[in-house]
């Protein structure tokens, strides 16, 4: 169980701009929610509120373009990168980059639930370039996910490998 002596311990010498959202959630994560943690919750509430963590924005710093690479038609390649105590928003879906390809190749993005083993597809795109973003009129926009899911990629088609790019920014 964290103290808010351990807290300030646990980070010292780190200054604002120098901390990171992981190791203050690996700092903060084991305070128990109860009277006798008063002091510790106003403190994570205050570092949490200094490092801009508090209100579900984008944390600065955390901004990392992901990939995931496929060279099997109709595989799934899986991206899981989310720790415990994390979320993270992800947009801007693209193909980066695609060799080998003949025709038409349908690309599908899906988010998987590791509690219960289902998928949910968020963008099922066909196209015949090499290089693109990827869309669905209707698709949601910005996707959360935490350490309970992750990202598969699925290309069925002809080629030899496809690059499929998106950007990530932690919120939490």
């Amino acid at each position: 169980m964290a103290s808010d002596e351990n807290i300030f311990s646990n980070l010292n010498p780190k200054t604002l701009g120098d901390v990171s959202a992981t190791e203050i959630n690996r700092t903060t994560r084991d305070v128990h929610i109860e009277r006798k943690n008063l002091d510790a919750l106003k403190t994570t509430v205050l570092v949490n509120k200094a490092t801009f963590r508090e209100d579900g924005g984008p944390i600065p710093g955390t901004l990392v373009i992901r990939q995931v690479v496929s060279n099997d038609s109709g595989a799934k390649f899986n991206l899981d990168f989310v720790e415990a105590g994390e979320v993270w928003i992800l947009y801007g879906f693209s193909v980066a980059d695609m060799s080998g390809r003949s025709g038409s190749c349908t690309h599908e993005v899906f988010v998987a639930d590791r509690n219960n083993s289902l998928t949910c597809e968020i963008i099922d795109y066909s196209a015949s370039s090499s290089v693109f973003p990827m869309h669905e009129n209707n698709w949601m926009g910005p996707l959360y996910v935490d350490a309970n899911a992750y990202i598969a990629y699925q290309v069925t088609g002809t080629f030899t490998d496809s690059t499929m790019q998106f950007i990530s920014v932690r919120v939490r």
